[in-house]
């Protein structure tokens, strides 16, 4: 995929787009074929857990979020910690697991999106510290959502980013 920077105005749909490429270059690191996207939805799903990552730039703050049901965020540790199927996993090892791999993600979209020239000036893209969450994300006027339904492995997940603009500094 082709570095969109972030003064080009993507779309979040593009933060979406380079969390997928990201999310394959992932999935074939832990021996997996990639990642199925699935479709594109503006609205966020019901009944998800997962881990929300901050991507911060001047203009802008993003979050980014890797999303599945409870057992899929199971089974996503599972798959980034080496266990068995069938191997019991804490509720804490989930959300650091879970929480990291959505870091490595986001790693990989700072990489993608990032606009050299706001590196050179010290302006670039920040990433904070995931959290994990269960809950639903209520969408706002100010805030843009778009997130794409993907198989990882045999996990369904969602990839999404949630986009609301900084009011210019004065």
């Amino acid at each position: 995929m082709s570095s969109l920077p972030v003064t080009a105005g993507a779309a979040v749909s593009d933060w979406v787009a380079a969390m997928a490429a990201a999310s394959t270059e992932l999935a074939l690191s832990l021996g997996i074929d990639g990642v199925e996207l699935l479709g594109w939805h503006d609205v966020p799903p019901t009944g998800m857990a997962g881990a929300y990552i901050p991507l911060l730039a001047e203009d802008q703050t993003l979050q980014l979020a890797l999303l599945a049901s409870p057992s899929g965020c199971a089974d996503l540790a599972r798959l980034l910690l080496g266990m068995e199927s069938e191997e019991a996993v804490s509720d804490a090892d989930i959300a650091d697991a879970v929480g990291e791999l959505v870091n490595i993600v986001a790693g990989g979209v700072k990489q993608r999106m990032q606009d050299p020239a706001r590196i050179a000036s010290g302006g670039g893209l920040r990433l904070g510290l995931p959290v994990f969450i269960h809950g639903y994300v209520q969408p706002t006027q100010q805030l843009e959502v778009s997130l794409a339904s993907t198989r990882i492995g045999e996990v369904d997940a969602h990839l999404m980013a949630l986009r609301s603009t900084l009011p210019a500094r004065r």
